[in-house]
Formats: structure tokens, sequence, C-alpha cells
């Protein structure tokens, strides 16, 4: 908040380093919890590549699951308290970061939806063609 001219604002402010500090945690560890839980689901849904629909289907768990906390970590740090309590939307310098997470967090909606999409099996007089 110490990047524009905001009075009324600087209420919002903080300077407690254990809310800092917090907050930077917060952001790392989600991404660390991320990566390891997308890596991990990507490995069980290459291992169940060759497995039936149903197999490959409860392998995409874990990838979908890092999904989720990567959009969670998003959502709640940049969206709800660097756009909305500390106003990132009002810094020349900041402006960057709440359109960056809403579109990092875009893509990964999009990875989510395509790997939680659903394997159709063709079965009956058509299958095969």
């Amino acid at each position: 908040m110490s990047t524009f001219d905001g009075e009324v604002s600087k209420w919002k402010a903080t300077t407690n380093p254990a809310l800092i500090l917090a907050g930077a945690l917060f952001i790392t560890l989600s991404k660390i919890v991320t990566s390891i839980l997308c890596g991990a689901g990507a490995w069980k849904m290459w291992s169940a590549r060759t497995a039936d629909a149903a197999d490959f289907a409860n392998a995409k768990t874990l990838a979908l699951t890092g999904c989720a906390v990567a959009l969670f970590m998003l959502f709640t740090g940049f969206v709800v308290v660097g756009e909305g309590w500390f106003e990132f939307w009002r810094s020349f310098t900041m402006s960057s970061a709440g359109e960056t997470a809403f579109r990092y967090g875009g893509m990964i909606a999009l990875i989510a939806l395509f790997v939680g999409a659903r394997e159709e099996i063709a079965v009956g007089p058509r299958a095969g063609r």
C-alpha cells in the first residue's frame, strides 16, 4: 500500500512482520503443495494410462487436488486479500499482480477441466468406428 497515495485506506496496511511472514509462507507453501500434488497426480495418471477407465479416473484425484490448492491460493491470496483488502488495483506497481494471478488461475482451471473430463467408453454397435 506504500506504492500509491491512499490516505483513506492506510489503516488497512500492515507492518507486522509476523503477518507479512504468514502471507509469504502461505503463498510459498501453497505452491510447494501444489507442485507435489500435481506431480504425484501426473505420475499416477501416467502409471494408469494402460489401465481401465475407472482406474485412470481414480488416478486423477491428486492432480485435481493440486489444481484446487493452487486456485484457492490465487483466489484467496491475490484476488481477495491483495485486490480486495490491500487494493493492488490502485497501485501502478502492484496492479499487474492481480491480473497475473487471474491469468494463472484461468490456466490452472482450464487444465483442471481438461484433466477432470470423464473418459467416454464406446459401447454398442458403433464402437470401433
